[in-house]
């Protein structure tokens, strides 16, 4: 192989390099039990939920719309993040794998995640995604979602490869973001799903689970689009959630 040959197969990022048996932590048995808790790899895409809470006594003077005084404000980690620390909260140990911004926002997101769990950061595209929820006594109003694109943009192989590895199960979070599209992760993915559990909660706009994850648990419209060009699947599938 030629000097060219080899620094380009060394600087190209979407490659993931075959490891031997002895090399492959995929093949490794989990360390996390030693402290005796499971430990649970969350990967997907993380939203910041921004709560903003009120009530509304009077329109607005220059156009028919209620003018919210707001009594509370909340925010918290959305989408996968949530989802980690439920798994937290269960007595797991977690590790989350995401994309974050460089910005307040992610930021804020590492302040409220990391103190639960270990986060193993991805680029971010783009500023935080966020979900702004805004609603008078109880009721919601209106959300305004803003932020990036929020795919990756970098993914540590060698490290994300060595934390699926050590991981007794992997949970897939899909929201959307692009995450579970990227080849790396892609991959990766597919190459823990041999040796471990990999559970799959997939999103309309994600990618499909990898063969051999365990488990996917679509809802019932994504189960619906996913049979769509098999015949009668889709009524099967909308009998059987019905009857559930």
């Amino acid at each position: 192989m030629s000097a060219t040959e080899d620094t380009s197969r060394a600087e190209d990022p979407t490659r993931v390099e075959p490891t031997s048996r002895a090399e492959d932590p995929t093949r490794a048995e989990p360390t996390s039990r030693a402290d005796g808790r499971p430990h649970v790899v969350v990967v997907g895409d993380v939203v910041l939920d921004q709560d903003v809470d009120g009530r509304t006594e009077r329109l607005c003077p220059d156009a028919p719309v209620p003018v919210l005084d707001v009594t509370a404000r909340r925010t918290s980690p959305g989408g996968a993040g949530l989802t980690a620390l439920l798994v937290a909260a269960s007595g797991a140990r977690v590790t989350l794998v995401a994309p974050l911004a460089d910005d307040d926002g992610g930021r804020t997101l590492v302040a409220h995640l990391g103190a639960r769990m270990d986060v193993l950061a991805l680029g971010h595209a783009g500023g935080t995604r966020r979900k702004i929820r805004i609603r008078s006594a109880g009721q919601s109003l209106v959300r305004v979602d803003d932020g990036g694109p929020g795919s990756p943009t970098e993914v540590p192989v060698h490290r994300l490869r060595e934390v699926l590895g050590s991981a007794d199960v992997v949970l897939v979070s899909d929201y959307g973001a692009g995450t579970t599209r990227d080849a790396v992760v892609r991959r990766l993915l597919a190459e823990v799903a041999r040796q471990r559990p990999v559970v799959w909660d997939p999103h309309p706009r994600g990618g499909d689970p990898v063969a051999r994850a365990a488990l996917a648990t679509p809802n019932g419209a994504e189960a619906r689009g996913a049979v769509a060009d098999l015949p009668d699947a889709a009524s099967l599938v909308t009998e059987d959630v019905l009857a559930s």
